[in-house]
């Protein structure tokens, strides 16, 4: 969850977006759930759960409902990923599945992961994961069961994460440190054809703890990837090409807009968001084609990292 961004201040209150709608445009889209992350101050201690909504923010329930580090970064078919401490001491991540419901239980691997999205291809039966040990770092393609089906990088000189399949699976987007600070690069399923796809400009943001390169979405439909990017003091959402063209910011508000998720047709973006720099975060909805943000969530703890969940008559909804 990587929590450099944000820390601190989430439990401020904030006002609405003077722009928002609180009616949701969603209703045509009941097909479509949303899983988030929530931290929740209980006591003393913070407690990061997993949850599950409408995507109209509606229904929201506590699904992972554990006392350790839960926290979700995909979802494909009726399957939750998510990585926790909670076999291990605080800090040391293994990657996990369960139901939308929060049942079917069941731990991937056997060694650690870093903390960092993960994404999956052909319905699941293999996903991309980065993984460290004490000296190195590394992206894999891995199997339902947990085995390694290919390492495509390992290195000890800098930092990799985040991996997103395109649309066919044949090529990973990343975010490496390779060229110094964080940029987006692209390799193809066996390891070969890195290259650089952004380039951050110094000039936008001082913040040299801000992401230059967030975590890559691919969008919808085309041969592009989104991500977060830092300008000026506040953070909006970006798309560039997987040639390294065409950047575009997504974004305009005037707070933050961070992690984010696209529904299958690429028609809404939901994402985490507040409305100055530094307050809480709560999730949003796009709808591009009306150019209208909705409020989803003002619960008073901050939601992160949104992910639309597709289903289909057979899959499990929760309701």
């Amino acid at each position: 969850m990587r929590l450099n961004l944000w820390i601190g201040v989430y439990l401020l209150p904030i006002s609405l977006y003077s722009c928002l709608s609180m009616e949701s445009n969603v209703s045509r889209q009941e097909s479509l759930k949303v899983v988030y992350n929530a931290i929740l101050l209980e006591g003393d201690t913070t407690n990061y759960e997993v949850f599950i909504m409408d995507a109209d923010g509606k229904n929201q329930r506590n699904i992972s409902n554990n006392t350790a580090v839960d926290w979700a970064y995909h979802a494909e078919g009726d399957r939750i990923y998510f990585i926790s401490d909670r076999d291990t001491v605080g800090g040391i991540y293994f990657l996990y599945q369960m139901s939308l419901a929060g049942t079917k239980l069941e731990r991937l691997v056997d060694k650690p992961v870093v903390d960092s999205w993960i994404d999956t291809r052909y319905g699941g039966r293999e996903l991309v994961v980065c993984q460290r040990s004490e000296s190195f770092y590394s992206i894999s393609i891995i199997d339902s069961s947990g085995s390694e089906v290919i390492e495509l990088i390992r290195t000890d000189q800098y930092d990799v994460s985040d991996p997103v399949f395109s649309p066919e699976g044949n090529w990973i987007v990343y975010r490496s440190t390779r060229s110094g600070q964080d940029e987006l690069w692209i390799v193809d399923e066996y390891g070969a054809y890195q290259r650089q796809i952004t380039t951050y400009r110094d000039q936008m943001s001082s913040d040299e703890d801000a992401y230059r390169a967030g975590p890559p979405r691919w969008v919808p439909n085309t041969r592009a990837v989104s991500y977060t990017s830092k300008v000026g003091d506040n953070y909006s959402i970006f798309q560039v090409n997987i040639d390294g063209k065409e950047p575009r910011q997504i974004t305009f508000g005037g707070g933050d807009e961070g992690w984010h998720s696209w529904s299958p047709d690429g028609k809404f973006l939901i994402y985490d968001g507040c409305e100055n720099p530094g307050t809480n975060s709560d999730l949003f909805l796009l709808d591009l084609d009306a150019g209208q943000t909705t409020r989803l969530t003002s619960t008073g703890y901050p939601e992160r990292g949104p992910i639309f969940v597709a289903l289909t008559p057979s899959m499990e909804t929760t309701k």
